[in-house]
């Protein structure tokens, strides 16, 4: 038996979890149970009939935190419990007041010796609550909603690689858009669904990368707010269209395969950030040519000024054609106007201070390259500047730059071993296709799609070598 301890309680010493996975985040007790019942006041009003005929059922699970008891499994019951107990403080409705007076007369309710399965160890709890309501494979009993358990399992850091992007961006709408409780809470919703747009729109560059903090797992407090609003947007046409049933995984509506999603997404446009949103900047243009980021290291008009990929229905210049001081980019829908890497803003900053004009010119060059058209050069690019890059570190001929990089991961840099094993993954990734790509004889890539997030995954590692450069001591 997983827990051997039992002990009896009274009412008032236990408390119910604010941070319940059935209703999220409550100001208080009282609060707890008023989102109890509106979940399903039917439901509520029978579980307290049968809590007065037939007593408690299965035992509740407290976690002992200090002089706090908090059920961490059997909220339900216990808020039935509260209103029984006092139905003047805590009855969320007239109905359910009269309904409790009802039952009292009725019954004899014990609510002095409740009994309660207990445990100090919340890791524990934790893994029994997540096994009996949403583990899954016959092992789940009392099914929480698919958002609730992958809301679980986003707290409890059980999500692997960047999976957990999906539940921090949809707990964001959420506190943006309450209105969409209700169908993410019922069945209708598909956190399967969900992640497969998501998905989608992160590999199309649909919502920004850079709202995202790898370290804590969320949304970024200090993201542009012009980025998280775009992308919430998006989402809440996500979920309309899962509410529709436009994608989902029943027979009743779209099937949500990669065909479909990916037409689904293509509608919508680039995140405003995204550099890929045109094409660079031909050299026929009022630009002369440049670059669509000013030499200096601030953004040309050309860089900053359009944020949707959608050619005016009034201009009869063609996609790639110039106009003015840039050039438009392919109609939404089409796969060319995926444009290289995420620009990170700390990474640009860094390689201006060290005065590299090289390195500044490849990176600004893998910001603008085509994905598809043109992955072979991104991704010989991505090798020349880490082979740059650690050239101006220290690094012998001769020497890869995974290697090297290996060795100043292990020796110099303070990161935890999953974070070494994912950047060593990710640089030998990039340098065996750099090769393939420059030496095979028939070898190519065909997409460098994968090339934006393995840059977003190795943003904190250029970013500390790029510091160890420019803090290099000079040699006397």
């Amino acid at each position: 038996m997983r827990f051997n301890k039992v002990e009896k309680f009274k009412i008032d010493d236990l408390l119910l979890d604010q941070g319940n996975y059935r209703f999220k985040e409550a100001d208080d007790q009282k609060s707890c149970i008023a989102k109890i019942y509106s979940a399903n006041p039917a439901y509520f009003k029978n579980l307290m009939s049968s809590i007065a005929e037939d007593n408690l059922g299965e035992l509740l699970l407290v976690y002992k935190n200090g002089k706090k008891n908090i059920v961490l499994d059997g909220n339900r019951r216990l808020a039935a419990l509260k209103v029984l107990n006092n139905p003047q403080e805590f009855s969320p409705s007239t109905a359910i007041k009269d309904h409790a007076d009802h039952l009292l007369k009725a019954y004899t309710v014990d609510l002095a010796n409740v009994f309660a399965q207990v445990s100090d160890d919340k890791q524990l709890i934790y893994k029994t609550v997540y096994e009996r309501h949403a583990a899954g494979q016959g092992k789940a009993r009392i099914n929480w909603s698919a958002y609730g358990a992958a809301r679980f399992r986003y707290d409890q850091k059980m999500e692997g690689g960047n999976e957990w992007y999906a539940i921090a961006l949809l707990l964001e709408t959420e506190n943006k858009h309450p209105e969409w409780t209700a169908f993410m809470d019922s069945g209708d919703y598909s956190h399967e669904v969900f992640r497969r747009i998501f998905r989608a729109a992160q590999d199309k560059g649909v919502i920004s990368n850079s709202i995202f903090s790898g370290r804590h797992q969320r949304i970024k407090s200090t993201a542009d707010k012009k980025l998280v609003k775009d992308a919430i947007e998006k989402v809440t046409r996500f979920l309309e269209a899962m509410r529709n049933k436009d994608l989902s995984l029943s027979r009743s509506g779209k099937y949500a395969d990669k065909a479909s999603v990916d037409a689904f997404v293509e509608q919508f446009s680039l995140s405003p950030d995204n550099v890929r949103s045109q094409a660079p900047t031909d050299s026929n243009s009022e630009t002369g040519g440049q670059s669509p980021t000013d030499p200096s290291g601030g953004s040309s008009p050309a860089a900053t000024n359009s944020t949707d990929s959608t050619p005016s229905t009034n201009s009869s210049t063609s996609p790639g054609q110039a106009t003015g001081t840039q050039q438009s980019a392919s109609p939404v829908g089409t796969k060319d106007r995926i444009y290289g890497i995420e620009k990170s803003d700390a990474i640009e900053q860094r390689l201006v201070s060290l005065k590299s004009q090289k390195l500044i010119s490849l990176y600004r060059s893998l910001c603008v390259v085509s994905a598809i058209q043109h992955a072979q050069l991104l991704y010989v690019g991505a090798w020349s500047f880490f082979e740059s890059l650690t050239a101006l570190c220290g690094r012998q001929d001769g020497t890869p730059f995974d290697g090297y990089l290996g060795s100043i991961l292990n020796n110099n840099l303070n990161y935890n071993k999953a974070d070494k094993r994912d950047f060593q993954h990710v640089l030998k990734d990039i340098s065996e296709k750099g090769n393939a790509n420059k030496h095979s004889p028939r070898h190519y890539t065909t997409s460098a799609v994968q090339l934006r997030t393995d840059f977003t995954t190795l943003e904190p590692l250029v970013i500390a070598v790029i510091d160890m450069i420019i803090n290099k001591p000079n040699k006397p």
